[in-house]
């Protein structure tokens, strides 16, 4: 157990981030008052390794606001949270880099912080379309892996961070060759395809070849992986994302299944961001659309229902900076209102006029 104050608060800052990857209720409030706390504590400290401990906490407070704001489609302020959680981090380092020794692991966390902090301010740089500016920190996050010699994973994290750039733009292809080198990356340093690193490149790789229009390749990704996630522990949590499972089960004409997964993701979706939010409603309307798809009579009667809901909700005013062509969004929601029209329009009467209206509006 941590004794000193400022590693209690390091600790603290790493339960608080759980509260906030869960949607935990009142974990917004918990994030301030450790900012509160991590703010008071810092004039008071020298030059020494508390310092360099509670900046860390800093940037790390800083990271999970930009995590909040993300869930709001607040991107400006995303942004600025991100570009504080790397100030902090810098700080931390150059504070480390100074001591007496120089200790290599604490220089190594605060350099990897760093290294984290620059690939998310690139992805918060790309959803705002800033992408020549996300390309060049992204060149610079290259140079300082390699002028700080970290770890072998941090280079695949650069691929994965390429590849997010990409997907970002919509040039799938690159997207898929940046992920398959951040793969190969981990498979040279030996990291079993179960490890959480691997996982989540392999989720956006079969979010790529679905895009790209290669379903059945992302099945096999997905295959492979959960044969591999046999043989692990804890494979349920990693192995999970509805979300892309969902799409590929649905290209592959895998109605069923596909229903299966949205209404997972709709209700997780539900649980941390409420009724009506922009990603409940997009996962309502692709549990919709495959129940549209699917030839059962009493199913598609109640995907009409659920695809005027979900339509309704993605229009309205609360979900408007989310109503963007960044990466998948513009094919999903394309699979959406294709199915909302068709549905309506076989309805007849006044909903078929409603529905024209919407195509209007879009």
């Amino acid at each position: 157990l941590a004794r000193q104050p400022a590693d209690k608060l390091l600790y603290e800052s790493n339960r608080v981030a759980v509260l906030v990857v869960r949607g935990q209720s009142g974990a917004a409030a918990q994030v301030q008052r450790l900012r509160q706390t991590a703010e008071g504590m810092l004039p008071t400290l020298g030059p020494g390794f508390d310092r360099v401990t509670v900046l860390r906490v800093l940037g790390a407070v800083a990271a999970r606001e930009a995590d909040l704001h993300g869930r709001r489609a607040m991107l400006f302020d995303q942004l600025a949270s991100r570009t504080e959680s790397e100030r902090y981090y810098q700080e931390s380092l150059q504070v480390a880099l100074a001591q007496p020794g120089r200790p290599r692991s604490t220089i190594g966390f605060a350099a990897s912080s760093v290294a984290f902090a620059q690939r998310e301010r690139a992805a918060a740089l790309s959803r705002l379309g800033r992408h020549g500016e996300a390309q060049s920190l992204l060149d610079e996050h290259l140079q300082f892996i390699q002028r700080h010699a970290l770890p072998g994973a941090t280079a695949a994290g650069a691929h994965h961070a390429q590849a997010g750039l990409r997907i970002g733009q919509r040039q799938f292809a690159e997207a898929e060759r940046q992920l398959r080198l951040a793969i190969q990356s981990l498979d040279d340093l030996r990291y079993p395809r179960s490890h959480p690193h691997q996982v989540s490149k392999v989720r956006d790789l079969a979010l790529v070849l679905w895009a790209r229009g290669d379903a059945q390749a992302a099945q096999a990704e997905l295959r492979l992986l959960d044969e591999r996630l046999q043989r692990d522990a804890a494979p349920e949590v990693r192995g999970r994302m509805p979300y892309e499972r969902g799409l590929v089960a649905f290209a592959n004409q895998r109605h069923a299944d596909a229903a299966r997964q949205f209404e997972e993701l709709e209700r997780s979706n539900r649980g941390v961001h409420g009724a009506g939010h922009f990603y409940v409603a997009q996962a309502q309307g692709l549990r919709a659309v495959a129940l549209w798809r699917s030839a059962d009579p009493a199913q598609r009667e109640a995907a009409g229902e659920l695809l005027k809901t979900a339509v309704l909700d993605l229009l309205s005013p609360r979900n408007a900076d989310f109503i963007d062509d960044l990466a998948t969004r513009r094919l999903v929601r394309e699979l959406i209102f294709q199915a909302y029209l068709e549905a309506m329009a076989e309805r007849g009467g006044l909903q078929s006029l409603l529905a024209m209206g919407v195509a209007d509006r879009l």
